[in-house]
């Protein structure tokens, strides 16, 4: 108790006299003044509340003033009371009771794991706790109520609590793939407490879709992704728990694709390379090459010409497969070509070339002159007479080849033409059996030298020679470029005679 009483007009000795109102003797302390004391009660109702009247009396030894107050001492029995069973996790109401609540100022619940926090008092005796989460089948726990006394004292209360914590579990496989069956199993384990047996399971697959029922189901998912599965189990209490599985669930859609070198066709005997382009997770290859043989390499050469159906089919750590097939043309380079003005007796002769190959993808000109070309269509100038072997060659894909042979005439007419003709000489008239041998490809007329020709091509005509003279015949070549030379022989025709002449 301290005193803090005011002293007017001190006048010593002051005096102050306390009564404690439980029976015991007066107290007397004198100056100074507002001095501190302290008084050990023995309450009445140990149970209970006790109330005390204390009373203060100061003197100066001529005035003398009381002041009186009532203290209560005692207990405040407080306490609550909990369901028998709560659901772990779960929310629950818990209110406190008291016969003197207006001495309570303040309330504070906790658990044991959290006893040692600071306490955070509310002055409503009343709360909705978490429960909590219990972290192994068969550990106890306690609620404790922790009031606080209009006085400034602490008291508290502890109950145990019955937590029922039915557990849940669920291994999800690694990955499946799309809109395949995929199964789940569930297993519901009752707290061993209470024994209260699982009743409800109910699927989460992470995938937008509806929630399944019941300890075993299959689910299809319709789209690639990863995706996370949850199981809610109640057990027959109606205490629920909510598994998410560490693991997620991998949904997978290979995609085969291949290709090969630009063209749509190859050459047979010649190791052909696929590529592989496929879209997945960890694939696998195997090969089809459609000609009765398969590997994993994709490296295959064809025995002959052909057309084959080419597949390959990729398999993803999961097992999903998927398979793209394709059609390739095994054929040998086909060479061939158009050839203008292929003869001439004169130089220079332009040749045409045109390419008109198949199943080759470059080619090559050898003009059997000593020089080359690579253009499709191209022409050529010989200069030289003589003859020539033009060589169009073709490359397939792979490296097999192909060739087609021309030949160029350009002709040495003077070496290559004869004429004759019988008999050279005779009276009056001779008639005349001609043997030509003109050039190849190579037009002519035969002028007979006395005025008249043949160039009906005929190589062996008869011509009458009618008039004393001598004749020289000539032959008139004519090449497709329109080049003439002109071929003849020492030998003549005579005719042999005398034409009558009259003078006057």
């Amino acid at each position: 108790f301290t005193d803090s009483s005011e002293e007017y007009g001190y006048n010593p000795p002051f005096s102050a006299v306390w009564d404690f109102g439980d029976g015991s003797a007066p107290q007397t302390l004198g100056t100074p003044v507002r001095q501190v004391t302290t008084h050990s009660y023995t309450p009445s109702n140990p149970a209970g509340l006790n109330p005390f009247t204390v009373n203060l009396t100061v003197t100066d030894g001529f005035c003398v003033q009381s002041l009186s107050k009532t203290i209560v001492l005692g207990n405040v029995p407080v306490d609550f009371t909990v369901t028998p069973l709560i659901c772990s996790g779960a929310q629950f109401p818990v209110q406190a009771t008291s016969p003197n609540p207006e001495l309570i100022t303040g309330y504070y619940w906790h658990w044991e794991y959290n006893k040692d926090q600071p306490y955070v008092f509310d002055s409503s005796n009343k709360a909705t706790l978490q429960s909590i989460i219990r972290s192994a089948p068969g550990i106890p726990h306690t609620l404790t109520l922790v009031v606080r006394l209009a006085s400034g004292c602490l008291d508290s209360i502890s109950h145990p609590v019955q937590v029922s914590y039915p557990d849940a579990t669920f291994t999800p496989p690694a990955g499946a793939c799309v809109n395949s069956a995929v199964p789940f199993t569930g297993t519901g384990t009752p707290d061993p407490a209470t024994g209260s047996p699982v009743t409800y399971y109910s699927w989460d697959f992470g995938d937008g879709t509806a929630h399944a029922q019941g300890p075993n189901v299959t689910h299809q998912y319709a789209d690639t992704g990863i995706y996370t599965v949850t199981l809610l189990i109640d057990d027959a209490n109606g205490c629920a728990r909510t598994y998410v599985s560490p693991t997620s669930i991998h949904i997978t859609s290979p995609l085969a694709r291949f290709g090969w070198s630009d063209t749509s066709f190859y050459c047979p005997k010649t190791p052909l390379t696929f590529t592989d382009s496929s879209i997945g997770y960890n694939l696998t290859d195997q090969w089809n090459y459609g000609d009765g043989s398969q590997d994993n390499t994709g490296i295959h050469a064809y025995a002959g010409n052909g057309s084959y159906i080419a597949s390959l089919t990729v398999t993803d750590a999961f097992g999903c497969t998927n398979t793209q097939p394709k059609t390739i043309l095994i054929q040998n380079p086909i060479a061939s070509f158009d050839i203008a003005d292929t003869t001439a007796i004169c130089t220079p002769l332009q040749t045409m070339f045109t390419a008109h190959g198949q199943y080759y993808d470059s080619l090559y000109w050898d003009f059997g002159d000593g020089t080359t070309s690579t253009l499709p269509v191209t022409s050529h100038f010989y200069n030289t007479l003589d003859t020539f072997y033009a060589k169009l060659f073709v490359r397939g894909p792979g490296g097999c080849f192909d060739s087609a042979t021309r030949r160029v005439l350009v002709l040495d007419p003077n070496k290559t033409t004869q004429l004759k003709f019988s008999p050279p000489s005779a009276c009056d008239s001779v008639p005349a059996q001609f043997d030509t041998t003109p050039p190849g490809y190579t037009k002519f007329t035969l002028v007979f030298g006395d005025g008249s020709s043949d160039s009906s091509q005929n190589t062996s005509p008869f011509h009458m020679y009618r008039s004393p003279s001598t004749y020289t015949p000539t032959l008139v070549l004519t090449d497709v470029s329109g080049c003439i030379v002109n071929f003849g022989t020492s030998s003549n025709i005579k005719v042999l005679g005398s034409v009558p002449f009259i003078g006057l």
